[in-house]
């Protein structure tokens, strides 16, 4: 007797540029274009614009809006989280004092990193949203750093670092800060040279040993997983013939 063998057939979701493709094994099934228009309200004239980020296994996405209130000169922000079927997992609005952080906010295979601040990008606030699960998990409290520019993931998810900004007293400083999401231990380190100042751009990079690399103009501190120094170097120039 043959073997009847039945397979899944896998839906995937892509992003090139503003649209969204849906398929499924050998055919594109659907596209969804995002958009960026005005519309009339109660309120005015809004401007509406949306975004997307997919995962890298193309299994979920989420779509963020941005709402301005031209009247009122106010932003509201929301967020809707997706699997590749287009089945609705999460939905979260954000208006008045708080929004969504889209250059913050993060999707993985298997969940989410959820970003909010404030009315301008300050004392902002991570949780990782689960896709089996949905249940939020802190990861920094809000007001923990009055500004966040950017952070990594190790890639067996155990560890971040990021890239945090404060003010002491009349000047802008900044830190590089590590957390060992399994454990909760935590560290932070003063960056030595006012990032702010210089317009710089600080490069983190972090492994599944909570080792982080933080690269400033090929000058590279690697710092262990309990924040100690370890080791300075300069990335030397390749020159070519």
């Amino acid at each position: 007797m043959p073997t009847l063998v039945l397979a899944l057939v896998a839906a995937a979701v892509f992003q090139n540029g503003d649209t969204l493709f849906f398929s499924v094994p050998g055919r594109t099934a659907d596209t969804l274009v995002l958009t960026q228009k005005t519309e009339i309200s109660d309120s005015g004239e809004v401007v509406v614009m949306e975004k997307a980020r997919v995962a890298q296994d193309r299994g979920h996405y989420f779509v963020y809006t941005e709402k301005y209130f031209r009247r009122i000169d106010s932003i509201a922000t929301g967020l809707t989280l997706y699997d590749a079927d287009r089945h609705l997992l999460a939905h979260e609005e954000h208006a008045g004092g708080e929004r969504i952080s889209f250059d913050l906010t993060k999707i993985y295979n298997d969940f989410l990193a959820l970003c909010v601040t404030g009315k301008v990008n300050t004392q902002p606030g991570l949780v990782f949203i689960d896709f089996k699960t949905l249940r939020p998990r802190e990861i920094i409290p809000r007001g923990q750093w009055p500004a966040i520019l950017k952070y990594e993931l190790s890639p067996d998810f155990r560890y971040l670092a990021l890239q945090a900004r404060k003010r002491q007293g009349n000047q802008v400083v900044d830190y590089i800060y590590s957390r060992d999401l399994q454990i909760g231990t935590d560290w932070s380190y003063l960056f030595p040279t006012c990032l702010s100042c210089k317009r710089g751009v600080l490069h983190l990079k972090i492994d599944n040993d909570g080792r982080v690399d933080a690269e400033y103009k090929k000058e590279h501190r690697i710092f262990s997983n309990t924040g100690s120094l370890i080791n300075v170097y300069y990335e030397k120039e390749v020159k070519h013939n």
